[in-house]
């Protein structure tokens, strides 16, 4: 991942704001089509955030095994500490505490650890069966965590007409990991019935813990 750069003139002009940017990540992981989801309010921030996720690079979704073309949601997040007067470009985390601001961001890549289960049924009998990991019920499913708060485990089921042999279920585990220059998600998935809605239930929850930020 590049450093994001924080445009001078928004040091200057203390302008801090969140930029939400839809990327389309292609099979080989580089960024396709970009563009503001939300803007910051301020086109400088904006374009920043837009130059600088091109420049990544991605962890292309899987399905069954291989690669393919997904749509992911980044946040960047421009701030100033309170000290700043210079005209400095930001860095990634870890922030410094004198530096002039920072930009932060998080990336997502498919975790290269295997899930500990191999289907939905293995999967709910193996959390329920662990004495380490806790359940609580969601709106749309059941939340699993372990004691160490280290492994999240995301339940997501749906009903509808559109799915006549039974609901749609994901398990989503969730867990953050430090590198040198940024927090990263990384995400194990396993769901049913088809990889189109798998796809897309996955970029859109990934989306959401995203925009929440780690823990």
């Amino acid at each position: 991942m590049q450093p994001l750069k924080y445009p001078a003139q928004a040091v200057a002009a203390r302008i801090e704001g969140k930029v939400l940017v839809e990327a389309v990540v292609e099979t080989d992981g580089s960024p396709g089509q970009l563009a503001v989801l939300e803007s910051s309010g301020n086109t400088d921030l904006d374009q920043a955030a837009l130059d600088s996720v091109a420049e990544w690079r991605f962890n292309a979704m899987q399905c069954d095994g291989k690669a393919t073309r997904s749509t992911a949601v980044v946040p960047v997040e421009f701030a100033l500490s309170s000290n700043s007067s210079e005209g400095s470009v930001g860095t990634l985390i870890p922030r410094s505490p004198g530096g002039a601001g920072y930009a932060l961001a998080f990336d997502w890549r498919t975790d290269p650890q295997p899930l500990e289960f191999t289907s939905l049924k293995d999967g709910l009998q193996y959390l329920r069966s662990q004495p380490g990991i806790s359940e609580r019920r969601t709106p749309n499913g059941s939340r699993f965590t372990r004691e160490d708060g280290a492994l999240v485990w995301d339940l997501f089921e749906t009903r509808d007409a559109s799915s006549p042999a039974g609901p749609k279920q994901l398990i989503l585990r969730q867990r953050w990991t430090d590198t040198l220059d940024a927090r990263v998600l990384l995400i194990g998935a396993i769901c049913l019935p088809t990889p189109t809605w798998c796809q897309q239930e996955i970029n859109r929850r990934v989306a959401d813990i995203l925009n929440q930020g780690p823990p």
